[in-house]
């Protein structure tokens, strides 16, 4: 079973990493070309342990040609918590795919996120060393009397 998770691990591990990747440098172009924008908040949500673990906001904000555009985003705990008090923040857009949005301000990436692939990969390279690599003792041979 475990030496199963290990595999699994080893191959999960590295695709949490890709995925962040991906996202952080679609987050960086975004943040170099994108357009400025004032967003409004119409809703608010949280989900995972008892203090929240993942916050989402939805927000709408307008496009240049004055074309509204809706979209769910995940945010801080800090900003989660100080929305109410204001609800309209400023956000940046991709000028040829208005829905790729990041709030200004906010981390491009979680760094749980990738703090969470780097441990399932080396998870997965430590239980691959244990179970496959490793050399393991050799058997004591006890001589019986008798």
């Amino acid at each position: 079973m475990f030496k199963l998770l290990s595999i699994l691990a080893l191959l999960v591990g590295p695709v949490l990493l890709a995925v962040d990747f991906i996202s952080f440098r679609k987050n960086q172009e975004v943040d170099r070309v994108g357009v400025e924008t004032t967003a409004v908040a119409t809703s608010k949500t949280q989900f995972g342990k008892k203090d929240g673990y993942a916050h989402t906001l939805e927000i709408t904000y307008s496009l240049k040609n004055g074309k509204m555009v809706s979209k769910e985003v995940m945010i801080s705990k800090a900003l989660h918590q100080k929305i109410d008090a204001q609800p309209t923040i400023k956000v940046k857009y991709h000028p040829e795919f208005p829905g790729r949005v990041i709030i200004v301000g906010e981390p491009l990436v979680e760094a749980g996120d990738v703090a969470k692939g780097i441990v399932v990969t080396l998870g997965g390279l430590f239980g691959v060393w244990w179970f496959f690599i490793r050399k393991k003792p050799a058997a004591e041979v006890v001589p019986v009397e008798g």
